[in-house]
């Protein structure tokens, strides 16, 4: 009778130690998801700071993305604290299609200024359905900036187009405002800049609200109360509470660990070029792509927004990209912000181009600097002609007999061809505008 009576002591000092170990491991495994949602992108607020260029539109890209993984519908507001300075304005076209098209589903975003924005912050700002601005933050507006090369016509060029951009930005920025484009004007002339501050702001409609506290965190307590242990439980019960505790936060940390450091695209089924056409770049397009089609994904879209680069490289990212087609693969090319030159032949691999309404395309001649003997030159004149060709012709190929080659070549003889989506449209190099 002692012995069974010390058998069912043991067996309960087992239990009510099974239950502190599952009980202190589900509470640590809380106090990690806890730091994940008060420190990362869960929490749904980000703050970007620093000039507007590919680097912070491939954030934004990566940030939105991210959230799209989410429910289509959320209470709460998804937020982008911003304190840029300045920047590119192709990049704000494109972070500002980048919120709009999210906020297509349902989801609301707010875009804050928690310090300064320049006139390419302020533009990108416009598309949140929500505009906030601290009490002691600045816009500051003033004219586009640019340099140009070569000879008077490529000036004459350089010059159309910076004012073709800055008249696409001030569209933009006073869609939803009662300011005047030449009251802008007036106060940007030669260099000027214009200090609006959060009062200026609010009454010419820029914003929307004053506020220093955008909104109030998430609530990091994610606990189901049922769980936890209650008056009157056993040891028992208390015991598989715990255990069903442990494994809910396990599998919630997985989870959020997953969605909070991948760097990957891949959950989207996405290949992503916001940047320069460079042979890591393309490596990179190319071990995503090859990646697709070991899994035999069905459907990928490549997203672009690039200025260019290196055409052996971006040749090279072609023939993958072709290939993913012939193995099954249904893919699309989607245009943010700008695909020019290497990035504009890129993006006709798509069997649907698509173009958001704020992008650019642009064409020209293969171009490069190389040197050597007169034969070495002579060489590398001839496969710049070959490559020049071949380029060409793929795109003609693509237009479906709107542009030959010749015409794309007569288009571009001497200067770079920009056109708007709904150009590109019209000529066949992209099949919607989104």
């Amino acid at each position: 009778m002692k012995n069974n009576l010390s058998q069912i002591a043991l067996r309960d000092q087992l239990v009510r130690a099974q239950v502190s170990v599952l009980e202190a491991e589900a509470q640590a495994v809380e106090e990690k998801i806890a730091r994940i949602r008060a420190g990362g992108i869960c929490n749904r607020q980000v703050d970007i700071v620093g000039d507007i260029g590919s680097a912070t539109s491939s954030s934004a890209l990566r940030i939105f993305t991210k959230w799209g993984l989410e429910e289509p519908k959320q209470q709460q507001p998804y937020v982008l604290q911003l304190n840029s300075g300045g920047g590119n304005y192709i990049n704000s076209f494109a972070m500002y299609d980048i919120i709009r098209l999210f906020q297509q589903n349902g989801r609301q975003v707010t875009v804050a200024n928690m310090g300064m924005m320049g006139t390419q912050a302020a533009i990108l700002m416009q598309a949140a359905k929500r505009r906030v601005m601290s009490p002691s933050s600045w816009i500051v507006l003033k004219e586009v900036e640019g340099t140009a090369k070569g000879n008077t016509n490529a000036h004459r060029d350089a010059v159309r187009f910076f004012r073709t951009l800055e008249e696409h930005g001030w569209r933009l920025l006073l869609e939803r405002s009662t300011l005047e484009k030449q009251t802008i004007l007036d106060n940007t002339y030669r260099g000027g800049e214009w200090w609006i501050g959060a009062e200026e702001a609010l009454k010419f409609g820029l914003i929307d609200e004053i506020c220093s506290e955008v909104q109030a965190l998430p609530h990091a307590d994610f606990i189901d109360p049922a769980f936890l242990p209650a008056e009157g439980d056993t040891w028992t019960a208390r015991r598989h509470k715990a255990a069903i505790r442990k494994n809910l936060a396990e599998a919630e940390l997985m989870r959020m660990t997953r969605y909070d450091s991948s760097d990957s695209f891949e959950d989207t089924n996405q290949v992503v070029l916001f940047n320069d056409v460079t042979p890591g770049s393309c490596a990179g397009v190319t071990q995503s792509m090859n990646a697709f089609i070991r899994r035999q994904v069905p459907a990928v879209d490549l997203l672009i927004n690039s200025p260019g680069g290196c055409v052996v490289s971006g040749a090279g990212a072609m023939d993958v990209l072709d290939l993913a087609k012939r193995r099954g693969t249904n893919l699309t090319t989607t245009i943010y912000g700008m695909a020019a030159s290497m990035g504009g032949f890129l993006s006709q691999t798509g069997a649907h181009r698509r173009m958001t309404r704020n992008a650019y395309f642009m064409i020209h001649q293969v171009s490069a600097i190389f040197g050597g003997s007169s034969s070495h030159l002579d060489e590398k004149q001839a496969n710049m002609e070959r490559l020049q060709q071949m380029l060409f012709s793929y795109m003609s190929e693509r237009t479906g007999g709107k542009l030959s080659m010749e015409d794309l070549q007569a288009k571009c003889n001497d200067h770079d061809w920009w056109l708007t989506p709904e150009e590109a449209l019209s000529h066949g190099l992209i099949d919607e505008i989104i």
